[in-house]
């Protein structure tokens, strides 16, 4: 599974260890949204930081942070029907998201890649 694709899975994707982290107001967004908890914040965090070492171990920083930017300038949350639970992921799979971070997502693809083993 490509990089990008797993870091958007980080709605489910976004959520750890509290307000030091930078991905912590993207994974209460995403836990807001969604209907989720604090341990899906902790969780989203944690996967998010997870993501964000690889690259750092990869030499992928630019490109991370490129993709994360754009995730967290463009990422919002929409409702279901009547349900009162919203879906980050869905913001992701939109044509508008997809328009807007191809390039960043692909870059950091390319560069996970090229140098992974």
């Amino acid at each position: 599974m490509p990089l990008s694709l797993r870091i958007l899975l980080f709605p489910t994707l976004l959520v750890l260890f509290g307000c030091s982290s930078r991905f912590a107001d993207l994974c209460e967004q995403a836990a807001n949204c969604e209907g989720g908890g604090d341990d899906d914040i902790d969780a989203c965090i944690a996967s998010a930081e997870g993501e964000e070492e690889i690259a750092s171990i990869r030499g992928c920083e630019r490109e991370f942070d490129a993709y994360y930017d754009c995730v967290e300038n463009n990422a919002t949350c929409l409702r279901d029907d009547g349900t009162g639970r919203g879906s980050l992921w869905e913001t992701f799979s939109s044509s508008t998201f997809e328009d807007l971070c191809r390039e960043p997502g692909a870059g950091l693809d390319r560069c996970s890649y090229e140098v992974a083993p």
